[in-house]
């Protein structure tokens, strides 16, 4: 009797060690993914600061994303004046195929134009993908899943950011409020670029 409740004493320790070391590993690594998730949002925001570059922010701003995250690929995209057409202008991991048919789309139209027309983060698997006519290319990546997020400053819709990936994946809520602020951020930028450049054209005329 002795050797055997020494036995099940000795089996409860190394459940409860195995418990513990498991919580340490996820404690661990719940850090670990807040720091990527941190250094993303410092990378905009000291590019941002640093420069009135749009084009190297948003190159940037996308490069960060997509490391945070541990995507494959995405793209940028900017509101033009009309408020009705949107600009592919930052890519990465997509072919030449897929940029050409998504260089131009509309409000609406596919992740980005969704994202914008919600004014809201969007995710989908690929076979709910909205948009028909660009949905074979996005097949043809062998994409996922898909997630983007609308570009705001003040309110305002500037464009979206858009990522894949070539598995299926499950965004958490942390990763949503992530792609929001990123948004937030990735848009106040774009704001201030652009009104740096308007006044600059005012000065060369």
């Amino acid at each position: 009797l002795a050797l055997t409740f020494v036995i099940r004493a000795y089996d409860r320790t190394v459940s409860s060690l195995q418990v513990t070391l498991a919580e340490h590993q996820r404690t661990r690594e719940e850090i670990v993914q807040r720091n990527r998730e941190l250094s993303v949002l410092y990378a905009i925001r000291r590019a941002s600061a640093q420069s009135l570059d749009l084009q190297g922010v948003l190159d940037s701003g996308l490069e960060s994303t997509l490391e945070a995250m541990g995507l494959e690929a995405g793209g940028i995209v900017l509101l033009e004046p009309d408020g009705q057409t949107m600009t592919l202008r930052a890519h990465r991991g997509l072919s030449d195929e897929f940029v050409q048919a998504t260089a131009r789309m509309k409000v609406g139209e596919g992740m980005s134009g969704r994202a914008a027309a919600e004014r809201k983060p969007v995710v989908l698997d690929v076979p709910d993908y909205p948009s028909e006519r660009l949905a074979p290319f996005v097949v043809g990546q062998g994409f996922q899943t898909l997630a983007s997020t609308p570009l705001l400053s003040g309110g305002e819709v500037l464009g979206a950011l858009s990522l894949a990936t070539r598995r299926p994946r499950a965004f958490s809520a942390q990763e949503i409020d992530l792609l929001t602020g990123i948004g937030e951020l990735l848009g106040g930028a774009a704001q201030n670029a652009r009104l740096y450049d308007g006044v600059q054209r005012q000065l060369a005329e």
